[in-house]
């Protein structure tokens, strides 16, 4: 797993968790325009705080904003399928443009249509097990990490990835 594609659920979530930056420094990152433009572009619109902060890292970082890139498989996989955002039906068709990449987010409702494709995905909290696994941080620093995720995951999934990283299985 060399090549993520972010969706805004992701981006936001790793941002809160003060993991982003590490992440990009990491991997390689896609961000639709459409995600760009949901996260970044109304996020500072409407004058959230977050935003500005996500335009600076990404900057910074010279990530690339992908512009729309249609797929066909991807436009049957969404074919009938209600509540998608652009921004997931975007993540979508970069991913069947790019299919050694992984899908990050955390949007529930998406990440059923991925399972029922097998769609390769991973959730900002299993990124930060993998950022310690990989000795990219250390686990009192995933930990600190943690915390900050945790009133945007799912308290099972915090408890588990706790445990785990208190050195338990």
């Amino acid at each position: 797993m060399n090549k993520l594609i972010l969706d805004s659920d992701g981006l936001i979530k790793l941002n809160k968790a003060g993991i982003l930056d590490k992440l990009l420094s990491v991997f390689e990152c896609l961000i639709p325009k459409e995600v760009y433009e949901e996260t970044i572009i109304k996020g500072k619109e409407e004058l959230y705080e977050d935003a500005f902060e996500l335009e600076k890292i990404l900057k910074n970082r010279s990530v690339d904003i992908i512009e729309f890139a249609f797929s066909e498989d991807a436009n049957n996989t969404v074919k009938g399928i209600t509540g998608l955002g652009k921004g997931e039906t975007a993540v979508l068709h970069l991913f069947f443009r790019n299919k050694d990449a992984v899908i990050l987010s955390d949007d529930r409702r998406f990440i059923t249509l991925l399972k029922r494709y097998r769609i390769p995905f991973i959730t900002p909290s299993n990124v930060l097990l993998y950022l310690v696994e990989k000795g990219t941080m250390d686990p009192f620093e995933g930990l600190e990490k943690l915390e900050r995720l945790k009133p945007y995951i799912n308290n099972t999934v915090y408890e588990k990835i706790k445990l785990i990283l208190l050195g338990g299985k």
